[in-house]
């Protein structure tokens, strides 16, 4: 029975510290809270900072890793060293885009299943000016949600499912 408590307790107590914020700031309690602690972490590069804006990022698997976070550090990251970070803005979803949709790619192993980890509720636009300034500015559109009163980055859960040997 102890050791059934101790579990329960210690359960709870991880999944509230979970939902802290890794600086140990308070967690984006508005879009607009979760949109600039967004813009200056990407702009100073903090990933731990980007870490702690993406819902949940710590309970993925280590082989699954978050989708979100590598587009975020290989794209928005390298083109803020590569090109100029022009805006971080607020924007709507758009109308016929289907936000919860998930999605299925077969591979040689078998099947890959992503699925959205928290409910759309806008998105964030990073517009980028390429370093070759003749080079079309390019607009990378981030999803992101809330849960429990505290806005988030929204990631993608992968899911692999081996080939059946037949």
């Amino acid at each position: 029975m102890k050791n059934l408590l101790l579990f329960i307790c210690l359960s709870f107590f991880l999944s509230i510290s979970g939902l802290q914020h890794a600086a140990g700031k308070d967690a984006p309690t508005s879009d607009e809270q979760l949109r600039s602690e967004f813009e200056t972490a990407l702009k100073v590069g903090d990933t731990n900072a980007i870490k702690s804006l993406l819902y949940n990022w710590q309970s993925l698997p280590d082989e699954t890793n978050s989708m979100a976070y590598q587009d975020i550090t290989q794209n928005l990251m390298g083109a803020n060293l590569d090109g100029k970070i022009e805006s971080v803005k607020l924007g709507a979803l758009k109308p016929l885009k289907d936000y919860s949709k998930v999605e299925q790619m077969e591979t040689d192993d078998g099947l890959l299943i992503l699925t959205p980890n928290l409910a759309a509720v806008g998105v964030i636009e990073v517009k980028v000016q390429p370093a070759d300034t003749n080079d079309t500015p390019w607009i990378k559109e981030l999803v992101y949600g809330n849960t429990n009163k505290v806005f988030y980055l929204r990631d993608t859960v992968m899911q692999k499912v081996a080939k059946k040997v037949k």
